[in-house]
Protein backbone atom coordinates (compact mmCIF):
# COMPACT_ATOMS: atom_id res chain seq x y z
CA UNK A 1 0.00 0.00 0.00
CA UNK A 2 0.96 2.93 -1.17
CA UNK A 3 2.66 5.15 1.90
CA UNK A 4 0.95 9.10 2.94
CA UNK A 5 2.34 12.02 1.16
CA UNK A 6 3.01 15.36 1.68
CA UNK A 7 0.11 17.36 -0.57
CA UNK A 8 -2.45 14.32 0.27
CA UNK A 9 -6.12 14.57 1.72
CA UNK A 10 -5.56 12.28 4.96
CA UNK A 11 -8.65 12.11 7.39
CA UNK A 12 -7.06 12.06 11.11
CA UNK A 13 -9.66 10.00 13.45
CA UNK A 14 -9.66 10.20 17.25
CA UNK A 15 -9.91 6.56 18.07
CA UNK A 16 -12.78 5.48 19.97
CA UNK A 17 -14.42 8.36 19.37
CA UNK A 18 -16.69 9.46 16.14
CA UNK A 19 -14.52 12.81 16.14
CA UNK A 20 -12.56 13.11 12.47
CA UNK A 21 -10.59 15.85 11.11
CA UNK A 22 -10.00 16.34 7.11
CA UNK A 23 -6.01 18.05 6.93
CA UNK A 24 -3.88 18.44 3.77
CA UNK A 25 -0.48 17.27 4.66
CA UNK A 26 2.35 20.16 4.79
CA UNK A 27 6.03 20.15 5.97
CA UNK A 28 6.16 21.04 9.59
CA UNK A 29 2.02 21.07 9.56
CA UNK A 30 0.42 20.34 12.35
CA UNK A 31 -3.28 19.14 13.67
CA UNK A 32 -4.28 21.29 16.67
CA UNK A 33 -7.74 19.23 18.45
CA UNK A 34 -8.98 19.29 21.81
CA UNK A 35 -7.15 15.74 22.63
CA UNK A 36 -3.59 17.40 22.02
CA UNK A 37 -1.74 17.88 18.14
CA UNK A 38 -0.79 15.54 15.63
CA UNK A 39 2.19 16.43 13.30
CA UNK A 40 1.99 16.02 9.97
CA UNK A 41 5.60 15.25 9.63
CA UNK A 42 4.56 12.12 12.20
CA UNK A 43 2.23 10.87 9.53
CA UNK A 44 4.21 11.00 6.24
CA UNK A 45 5.82 8.34 5.04
CA UNK A 46 3.31 5.50 6.82
CA UNK A 47 0.50 3.37 5.62
CA UNK A 48 -3.16 4.38 5.82
CA UNK A 49 -4.22 3.14 9.10
CA UNK A 50 -1.34 3.97 10.96
CA UNK A 51 -1.34 5.17 14.51
CA UNK A 52 0.39 8.14 15.95
CA UNK A 53 -0.49 9.58 19.46
CA UNK A 54 -0.40 13.13 20.12
CA UNK A 55 1.58 15.22 22.56
CA UNK A 56 -1.41 14.43 25.37
CA UNK A 57 -1.25 10.63 24.65
CA UNK A 58 -4.08 10.29 22.66
CA UNK A 59 -4.46 7.79 19.90
CA UNK A 60 -4.94 8.91 16.44
CA UNK A 61 -5.69 6.94 12.92
CA UNK A 62 -4.71 8.44 9.70
CA UNK A 63 -7.02 6.89 6.77
CA UNK A 64 -7.23 7.90 3.09
CA UNK A 65 -10.87 9.90 3.00
CA UNK A 66 -13.81 8.45 1.20
CA UNK A 67 -16.11 10.20 -0.81
CA UNK A 68 -18.65 10.81 1.96
CA UNK A 69 -15.83 11.66 3.82
CA UNK A 70 -15.23 14.67 1.62
CA UNK A 71 -18.92 15.72 1.47
CA UNK A 72 -19.24 15.51 5.11
CA UNK A 73 -16.33 17.79 5.51
CA UNK A 74 -16.74 20.42 2.93
CA UNK A 75 -17.22 24.03 4.83
CA UNK A 76 -21.03 24.59 4.74
CA UNK A 77 -22.36 28.01 4.14
CA UNK A 78 -25.25 26.43 2.85
CA UNK A 79 -27.39 23.08 3.49
CA UNK A 80 -25.77 20.25 1.60
CA UNK A 81 -27.27 17.08 -0.21
CA UNK A 82 -26.97 14.20 2.14
CA UNK A 83 -25.72 10.97 0.84
CA UNK A 84 -29.28 9.02 1.04
CA UNK A 85 -30.77 12.01 -1.50
CA UNK A 86 -27.38 12.26 -3.33
CA UNK A 87 -27.49 8.50 -4.59
CA UNK A 88 -30.66 8.56 -5.61
CA UNK A 89 -29.64 11.65 -7.71
CA UNK A 90 -27.36 9.45 -9.61
CA UNK A 91 -29.11 5.98 -10.07
CA UNK A 92 -32.20 8.97 -11.40
CA UNK A 93 -29.64 10.08 -13.57
CA UNK A 94 -28.00 6.91 -14.41
CA UNK A 95 -24.08 8.62 -13.92
CA UNK A 96 -21.24 6.73 -15.44
CA UNK A 97 -17.81 7.21 -15.71
CA UNK A 98 -17.36 9.64 -19.22
CA UNK A 99 -20.58 11.35 -18.72
CA UNK A 100 -20.71 15.64 -18.68
CA UNK A 101 -23.00 17.22 -16.20
CA UNK A 102 -24.12 20.37 -15.55
CA UNK A 103 -24.98 21.61 -12.27
CA UNK A 104 -26.72 24.56 -11.21
CA UNK A 105 -26.32 26.08 -8.05
CA UNK A 106 -22.99 25.07 -6.47
CA UNK A 107 -23.64 25.33 -2.94
CA UNK A 108 -20.81 23.89 -0.80
CA UNK A 109 -19.70 21.80 -3.00
CA UNK A 110 -20.89 18.42 -1.41
CA UNK A 111 -22.66 16.69 -4.66
CA UNK A 112 -20.48 18.16 -6.82
CA UNK A 113 -17.58 15.95 -5.15
CA UNK A 114 -19.86 12.68 -5.84
CA UNK A 115 -20.93 13.99 -9.14
CA UNK A 116 -17.13 13.98 -10.05
CA UNK A 117 -16.13 10.92 -8.59
CA UNK A 118 -18.91 9.19 -10.62
CA UNK A 119 -18.23 10.70 -14.02
CA UNK A 120 -14.25 10.00 -13.18
CA UNK A 121 -11.37 11.63 -15.17
CA UNK A 122 -13.05 11.13 -18.82
CA UNK A 123 -16.06 13.19 -17.60
CA UNK A 124 -16.82 16.17 -16.81
CA UNK A 125 -18.86 18.47 -14.16
CA UNK A 126 -19.65 22.11 -15.09
CA UNK A 127 -21.32 23.26 -11.96
CA UNK A 128 -22.61 27.25 -11.82
CA UNK A 129 -23.86 29.16 -8.85
CA UNK A 130 -24.82 32.60 -8.65
CA UNK A 131 -22.46 35.15 -6.53
CA UNK A 132 -25.04 37.17 -4.27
Amino acid sequence: MRPLEYGEDVMVCLVGREKSFLVTLEPGGMLHSHRGTVSHDALVGRPAGSLVQSNLGDWFMALRPRVVDRMFKVRRRTQIVYPKDAGWIVMALDLKCGDRVIEMGTGSGALTILLAQFVGPQGRVYTFDQDA
